[in-house]
C-alpha cells in the first residue's frame, strides 16, 4: 500500500535536515503529501498524591521562543528546497503530541529521529520510542549518524 501523506516531525537542531530528507525522497518516491511538524516543547504538570505540580526550573514556551521557531522552520524547509511544504508548528509535548496529530492529518507514515541519548533523555525514553509505541500507523525512526556529544 502506498503512502499518501507523511508526517515527519523534526526538532530544529542541525542535523534535523538529515530527517526532513529521508521524509522528503519518501514522498517523492511515493507521491505523498508531506506533512512538516516541530512542537515548542511544554511540560505537563505531573500528578503526585499531594496534587498537580510542575518540574522544577522547566518552564513553557512564550511567544517569543513560538516566532523564533517559526522562523527556523522556514529556514530549514528553504534549506532543503522544501519551502512550499505544509507546516504544523505547536505548543506541546512531541512524544506526547506526535501521534495525535498524525491521527489528525491523516498520515499513514510517520517519520522521526532517533540518536542515542544519555542521562536524563535514556531515563525518560526517546520521542521516538514512544511515538512508535502510540501511533496507529507506520513509524520510521531515521538514525541520526551526524551526532556528536556538543548536540
Amino acid at each position: 500500500m502506498p503512502y499518501r501523506r507523511i508526517l515527519v516531525a523534526v526538532d530544529l537542531t542541525p542535523i534535523a535536515a538529515e530527517v526532513l530528507a529521508r521524509a522528503a525522497d519518501i514522498a517523492e518516491a511515493y507521491g505523498a503529501e508531506l506533512v512538516v511538524a516541530h512542537f515548542c516543547e511544554t511540560y505537563p504538570a505531573i500528578e503526585l498524591d499531594y496534587g498537580m505540580v510542575g518540574i522544577p526550573g522547566i518552564g513553557t514556551a512564550t511567544a517569543g521562543v513560538v516566532e523564533a521557531a517559526e522562523q527556523r522552520l522556514a529556514a530549514l524547509l528553504d534549506s532543503c528546497g522544501l519551502s512550499d511544504a505544509q507546516r504544523v508548528l505547536r505548543l506541546g509535548t512531541a512524544r506526547l503530541d506526535i501521534p495525535a496529530l498524525a491521527e489528525e492529518t491523516g498520515a499513514d507514515l510517520v517519520v522521526v529521529g532517533a540518536a542515542n541519548h544519555r542521562g536524563l533523555e535514556r531515563l525518560l525514553g526517546s520521542t521516538a520510542r514512544a511515538v512508535l509505541g502510540d501511533t496507529g500507523c507506520d513509524v520510521l525512526s531515521v538514525r541520526l549518524r551526524n551526532r556528536t556529544d556538543t548536540d
